[in-house]
């Protein structure tokens, strides 16, 4: 998990110097600049209210510093969690508001805003993740560009990740909720898979199980697999009509010619 890392808000400089107490690699947000600073509890250099800020309480020849948290690379080589910036975010009971009025809460937030953009070269997104490591690949964890995760003992997401489309006030539309692109014109480069489900696990670690069906559709169409034909009791009240059902044993495809609450699989053709 992200080390927890505290944020607090002041209107300017003059507010941060007077912070009274500050931890190493606490955040600060300056509302009339836009600026972001961290706290760096081992640092003496020369304060110049711009980049370097020393607070009021912290005398001169004292270590602590506030920095403007400009963009770097952090290098580490170590064995223990690290993230360059990490937050956790720990929601009370009473979080949120009512079904008609909900709040954004989230560890972090990205929001892209604009008009009638005419440039072509640019990757626009509210949140970009990009993986960049090169090379052999070690690692039985996931690995990508964004990693969902879904927590230990947590039973009520509605997945690892979630495509939403908000707002009701207009016509609101996008091509897709999951899209693959690509912009490589390198020889053999693309992807191996469209939509991999297959995990075989590791030690102790079981295959991915897929509890209901591997896809479901609108209309609650969905494409299933087992081993052997499919039954009364294969797909009840989560297969609709029209749905497929793969017998990886015999070779064999079904589909779905009753109904959602009493499946009946009809033969459709065999290897």
């Amino acid at each position: 998990m992200a080390k927890e890392t505290k944020v607090t808000a002041v209107d300017d400089l003059t507010g941060l110097k007077k912070l009274p107490t500050h931890a190493h690699r606490q955040l600060a947000l300056v509302a009339d600049s836009g600026l972001v600073y961290r706290y760096d509890g081992t640092s003496d250099d020369t304060a110049n209210d711009g980049d370097v800020v020393r607070p009021n309480n912290v005398a001169a020849e004292k270590i602590g510093r506030w920095k403007l948290n400009d963009y770097k690379v952090a290098a580490f080589s170590g064995v223990k969690s690290f993230q360059p910036i990490g937050a956790d975010l720990e929601l009370g009971a009473a979080a949120g508001s009512t079904d008609d009025d909900p709040k954004f809460l989230g560890a972090a937030m990205g929001n892209v805003l604009g008009a009638d953009l005419t440039k072509e070269g640019a990757y626009l997104a509210g949140l970009i993740g990009a993986f960049s490591v090169t090379g052999a690949k070690a690692t039985k964890w996931p690995a990508g560009g964004v990693v969902g995760i879904i927590s230990d003992g947590v039973t009520e997401a509605d997945g690892a990740v979630v495509a939403h489309l908000d707002g009701d006030s207009e016509q609101t539309k996008a091509n897709a909720a999951f899209k693959a692109m690509m912009r490589n014109s390198t020889a053999g480069s693309g992807f191996n898979f469209g939509l991999d489900l297959y995990d075989p696990g590791f030690g102790a670690f079981p295959a991915l199980a897929i509890l209901k069906a591997s896809i479901r559709m609108e209309n609650e169409i969905c494409i299933l697999q087992k081993a052997g034909v499919p039954d009364a009791t294969t797909g009840d009240d989560i297969a609709g009509p029209g749905s497929l059902c793969i017998d990886r044993t015999n070779k064999k495809l079904y589909i779905n010619g009753g109904t959602k609450a009493d499946p009946d699989w009809k033969l459709v053709t065999s290897a």
